[in-house]
C-alpha cells in the first residue's frame, strides 16, 4: 500500500514522511467513518464534551454535553446565514481551543465553520471547497484538510481563525484524511 503519516513545521519547510507503505489506512478510515465516531468528531473544554450529532444515520450538526453529565443541546445544526430552507450539516471533523469550536462540514452546505461555544452563532471561515475532511488549530490559525475531486487533487489549506482568505499550503495529494498539530509542526495522514 501507499499509506503515509507525515509531518509539516507550521514555519514551513519539507514534509517529513513519519511512516509509509501503510496498507491498512484505508480500511481504517472506512470502518471508522461507517461504523465508529472518528476523534476527531469529540472535542473537549473544561466543562463540555462537543460531539458530532446523528439523526437517522446522517450527521445533524454539533451537540454537547456538560462534562458531569446533563442535558444534550444543539451547538449548531445549520450553515449560517441561509435564508429560507435552511441547509443541514454534515460535519465531518470538530476541534476547540476552550472558547470557540471550528467545524468541517461537507454535503449541501461545504466549509469551515467558526461557533463561539458562549452564543452558538456560525460564522463561515472558508467555503467553495471540494471535500473537507478534518481541521487542526495552532496559533491563529485553522488548518484542514480537503480531499478534493480524485486521486492527487487533495490539499493541505490554512485560513486565520478570525477569518480571511484560506492559503494552500501543499496540494495534489492523494487522499489526506486525517491531521492534528503541537508547538510547531502538523501531523497528516495521506493514503
Amino acid at each position: 500500500g501507499g499509506g503515509i503519516v507525515a509531518k509539516r513545521a507550521m514555519t514551513g519547510g519539507p514534509t517529513i514522511t513519519l511512516a509509509s507503505g501503510l496498507s491498512t489506512l484505508q480500511n481504517v478510515i472506512i470502518q471508522s467513518t461507517i461504523q465508529y465516531p472518528l476523534t476527531a468528531n469529540v472535542a473537549v473544554t473544561s466543562t463540555d464534551v462537543y460531539f458530532v450529532g446523528y439523526s437517522g444515520g446522517m450527521q445533524a450538526g454539533v451537540l454537547s454535553v456538560p462534562i458531569g453529565g446533563g442535558t444534550v443541546r444543539t451547538l449548531v445544526d445549520q450553515w449560517p446565514g441561509d435564508a429560507g430552507a435552511a441547509r443541514a450539516l454534515s460535519v465531518n471533523g470538530i476541534v476547540t481551543d476552550g472558547s470557540t469550536l471550528y467545524a468541517v462540514t461537507n454535503g449541501s452546505a461545504v466549509g469551515v465553520l467558526r461557533v463561539p461555544l458562549a452564543s452558538g452563532a456560525a460564522t463561515v471561515l472558508a467555503n467553495n471547497l471540494v471535500d473537507p475532511w478534518t481541521l487542526a488549530l495552532s496559533g491563529s490559525d485553522v488548518y484542514f484538510l480537503d480531499l478534493g475531486l480524485g486521486p492527487m487533487s487533495g490539499t493541505l489549506q490554512e485560513v486565520p481563525e478570525v477569518g480571511g482568505a484560506a492559503k494552500i499550503l501543499l496540494k495534489n495529494l492523494p487522499s489526506p484524511w486525517a491531521i492534528v498539530s503541537d508547538d510547531g509542526s502538523l501531523y497528516f495522514v495521506d493514503e
